[in-house]
């Protein structure tokens, strides 16, 4: 585009091309010294225009050059997008971006104050003194004022340091990847030995597999995290091929194609403080009373005594013999059954001996029997519409916590197994 007026004003974001003398790209106006015929430019990521830089330094060329090449055409003014949020009126910007940059403002403003910018812009062994004098007045680290700095410049001004709320994710969401590798390049990409290896963003069901291998090796059987990840690599994340004579071939995946040990080792550090709770709680603790319920017990069932759930408590008495009152023998287990649709109570046994499938097979029988003896047996009298007679199930499910494993008991089996 060729323009007829020739002026350079601050932040101005100019287009080189076409001269040897001056560099290529496009470039943002940080400061003029027309005196000595000097202007200083910021180079903008064209790439990355709404991401925030992490380094950068203007860099020194002609004024008159500039000038010569706006005549001439190969250099000009263009216009470039900036984030949402620093395009809005004052009145209209959240709190909590202006927040953001009233405080990144109070870090660098003695820096780009007018006695001192200059000297900033044009004097690299200055800018860094400046920096250094700086960071050590605020206890903080030189990079972290470079990097407010070239904000300030790549984005033009004040507004550079507003907050990028609008981009971030909601509070312990994970960001989702896009097709782009995130992360730094792998260091066999930099050195030239191999430009396949770009490697891949973990899914949602990696994140899985690493959980569930972290919380299997690590945590329950103590392995260390390599050992863990070489355990992932090797027999998890394996392509699976059955021969005709039906044995299982595992064949890895090339290096490239899954997480690597960086990765594994990044997300065991998001879940360590999860899994270190259940280390310390490990067991029949953590399924019974902290463990994540990621359904509910209704799931799949179609009316009542499709399935039942059993349970056994220790009650919180203690019982004494009817023949010497003064001597205790013990507390009674109470093991209940109930309708999983209904919540009605089809089962009930007390006993004295410890949990167990040999005993629940006693409630068992009282789920699948008349009540009509069993309570006038305990001196209760209900009106027949109000007695429950025996009930057959489907699946019969037990409560976590009275032993290390799950175990369904389909009706079929209940004779087979549970001797009932």
């Amino acid at each position: 585009m060729r323009v007829t007026s020739y002026v350079v004003r601050r932040w101005d974001v100019l287009e080189i091309s076409g001269d040897e003398d001056l560099p290529h790209g496009h470039f943002r106006v940080v400061h003029a010294l027309v005196a000595k015929n000097a202007l200083f430019l910021f180079k903008l990521d064209t790439d990355n225009l709404m991401s925030p830089p992490a380094s950068g330094v203007p860099v020194r060329t002609s004024y008159s050059s500039v000038i010569a090449g706006l005549k001439a055409g190969y250099i000009s003014p263009v216009d470039v997008a900036l984030p949402f949020v620093m395009t809005m009126p004052e009145s209209s910007i959240p709190k909590s971006a202006k927040d953001t940059r009233d405080s990144s403002w109070a870090l660098i403003e003695p820096l780009v104050s007018k006695s001192q910018y200059p000297a900033l812009v044009s004097d690299a062994e200055m800018r860094q003194r400046a920096i250094a004098v700086r960071a050590e007045a605020l206890e903080m680290q030189p990079r972290a004022l470079r990097r407010l700095l070239a904000r300030y410049w790549h984005f033009g001004g004040k507004r550079g340091l507003l907050g990028l709320q609008d981009r971030c994710g909601a509070p312990g969401k994970a960001r989702e990847a896009g097709e782009v590798k995130r992360g730094r390049p792998k260091i066999s990409v930099a050195t030239g030995h191999d430009t396949e290896l770009i490697g891949v963003n973990a899914t949602p069901e990696d994140i899985r597999l690493i959980e569930d291998v972290s919380r299997t090796k690590i945590i329950q059987s103590g392995w260390t995290i390599q050992r863990a990840y070489e355990h992932l690599k090797d027999d998890v994340l394996v392509d699976i091929e059955i021969g005709r004579d039906g044995q299982i071939n595992k064949s890895p995946r090339p290096v490239n194609r899954i997480i690597s040990s960086g990765q594994f080792h990044y997300y065991y550090a998001r879940f360590r403080r999860r899994l270190d709770v259940q280390r310390a709680l490990a067991g029949k603790h953590w399924d019974l009373k902290l463990r994540a319920l990621k359904s509910s017990a209704r799931h799949g069932i179609y009316g009542p005594t499709d399935r039942f759930e059993i349970d056994a408590t220790v009650a919180n008495i203690w019982l004494v013999s009817k023949f010497d009152r003064t001597k205790l023998i013990g507390r009674p287990v109470v093991y209940l059954i109930c309708d999983t649709w209904s919540r009605y109570i089809v089962g009930l046994h007390v006993a004295l001996e410890g949990p167990s499938w040999d005993t629940a097979r006693l409630a068992i029988c009282n789920a699948l029997t008349d009540k009509s003896a069993f309570l006038t047996a305990i001196g209760m009298d209900f009106p027949q519409s109000s007695r429950q007679s025996g009930a057959s199930q489907s699946s019969l499910f037990k409560g976590l916590g009275t032993d290390a494993a799950e175990m369904a008991v389909t009706s079929g089996s209940i004779v087979e197994d549970l001797d009932v």
